[in-house]
């Protein structure tokens, strides 16, 4: 069978229909390769008609040069975007902004199975500069990229740039971990926060917002243990970390823990229990707050079976002996809820990490579909318009000094002729009222007027003649290329010259 233009053109339509219904033309790259993609099916359908070369030749021109604009215009959108992070990195201090997006653009080839686009990796740089401590480390530059890893994936599980910085910053702080250890460290919240189906952005938040109990901790894993421990028991209580450790850290050193002790034994001895603060004093914090616990547990039915009164009474006054408020109290009382505490416990003990394989997919789900097409434009792309910015803005600053050139040369020159129209003004007031004045010398003031106004313009003339020398000598200077003629005027000339060919034809 053999293949006609109309087969090619009917598959190239089928290509461009599902094309349309994968992208939905959701960013200016896929209407453009959209629009490409029409101009071939167009041209291969014209090829059946073309009568001769010339006709092919024609169509062919007429289907490149829409592309050639629909491309353009993407370049310029590009350039524009790479000039803004350009400006915003030189005004964050980046010494070489420019060299700088570059190093973003290789960083994003090695990111993207994260669905990381370069505005993504220019707003964490930005944020970097902000809020970094790292920043002014020696060290800085080379654990840059590993850092800035974990921001920018970190944004796709919805774990804004600023909670990430301020993780990093504990970390550093804390523990002085490196980019790859505080990677790991990272994915390590990630696992746990999927694990117990907790939002990524609540894990991070409380782990920063309670750092300052955990950094009293030499080694960061048992840290992260304890952690895990008590931002589930927080959750279970419906209280903040900080309460569970306040009542812990009761304990830490003897007097206290004696004193605390003491009296919360006073207390749950009258109702059948009791309270070691010796033992609990020797426990580690996750331990002492499974026993407390417990002992709670232990007196919750002889509370339950006090009149209104009596329960009141109670719960007010271990809520005050413990230091957190009646509805954790009574939280504590409930065995399923403080039975949980045995399970947190086990389960801080084997703590994993997500894979980066994890990591990947995770990432992919939560990228859009519009931010997925923005990276392979910025593939496509950005290199290109990284060196075209700078061309832009040099063409940019000549064409500026060649209009301002010109403007301070139009401006000298209308400052010549206004005296000029000045007295051309005060003539027409002068003739106007020699016309009312007399109707018979009407046709001697007009002559006079007549001349009076040809020498006036003549003047003006001339005086806009020398204007335009002195411009076309600027334009002429600003344009050359190491002496000889312009360069812009070989390609006006060449211009011009085809121009007048094809008017010919």
């Amino acid at each position: 069978m053999t293949t006609t233009n109309k087969d090619v053109a009917d598959s190239l339509g089928k290509s461009l229909s599902a094309f349309e219904t994968l992208t939905g033309g959701a960013n200016d790259f896929s209407k453009a390769t959209r629009d490409g993609m029409g101009a071939l099916v167009g041209f291969t359908q014209a090829l059946g008609d073309a009568q001769g070369a010339g006709d092919l030749a024609a169509g062919m021109l007429v289907k490149l040069n829409q592309l050639g604009q629909k491309m353009a215009a993407i370049l310029e959108k590009q350039t524009a975007r790479v000039e803004t992070f350009r400006i915003g990195l030189n005004r964050a201090g980046v010494e070489d902004s420019r060299a700088f997006i570059g190093g973003l653009r290789k960083q994003q080839d090695a990111l993207m199975d994260y669905g990381v686009t370069l505005e993504n990796l220019n707003k964490t740089a930005l944020s970097f500069r902000e809020g970094l401590r790292q920043l002014q480390t020696e060290g800085f530059p080379a654990q840059e990229n590993a850092l800035r890893k974990i921001a920018v994936v970190n944004e796709r599980f919805g774990i804004s740039i600023d909670t990430s910085i301020e993780l990093i910053n504990n970390l550093d702080t804390g523990f002085s971990m490196a980019g790859q250890a505080s990677d790991k460290f990272s994915r390590q919240l990630l696992g746990f926060a999927q694990k117990t189906g907790q939002p990524f952005n609540k894990v991070f938040k409380d782990f920063n917002k309670s750092i300052g109990t955990w950094h009293s901790e030499m080694d960061p894993q048992k840290a992260l243990s304890k952690f895990t421990v008590f931002q589930q028991m927080a959750r279970r209580f419906g209280t903040e970390i900080s309460d569970l450790t306040n009542l812990t850290d009761k304990f830490e050193t003897i007097e206290g823990g004696m004193e605390f002790g003491g009296n919360l034994n006073m207390l749950l001895s009258n109702l059948g229990g009791s309270f070691d603060a010796v033992e609990a004093t020797l426990m580690s914090q996750p331990e002492r707050l499974k026993y407390i616990t417990q002992q709670i547990q232990g007196v919750a039915g002889e509370i339950e079976g006090m009149t209104d009164l009596g329960q009141r009474a109670i719960l007010k006054e271990l809520s005050e002996q413990v230091g957190v408020d009646v509805g954790t109290i009574r939280a504590m009382m409930d065995k399923t809820k403080g039975g949980d505490l045995e399970r947190f416990l086990s389960g801080s003990k084997n703590l994993g990490e997500m894979n980066a394989a994890e990591q990947k997919r995770v990432a992919d789900e939560n990228t859009t579909r519009a931010e997925k097409q923005q990276q392979v434009s910025d593939q496509m792309i950005s290199k290109f318009a990284i060196a075209a910015e700078r061309t832009a803005q040099a063409a940019t600053r000549m064409s500026t000094a060649v209009q301002g050139a010109t403007l301070r040369e139009v401006t000298r020159t209308l400052d010549k002729v206004a005296p000029q129209l000045n007295a051309m003004s005060g003539k027409l007031e002068t003739a106007t009222k020699g016309l009312k004045d007399s109707n018979a010398d009407y046709l001697t003031k007009m002559g006079t007027l007549i001349e009076n106004l040809t020498s006036s313009s003549n003047t003006i003339a001339g005086s806009f003649s020398a204007a335009a020398d002195k411009i076309d000598g600027s334009v002429r200077k600003a344009s050359l290329t190491g002496g000889g003629t312009p360069k812009w005027y070989d390609v006006v000339g060449q211009t011009n010259a085809a121009r007048v060919k094809l008017e010919k034809v």
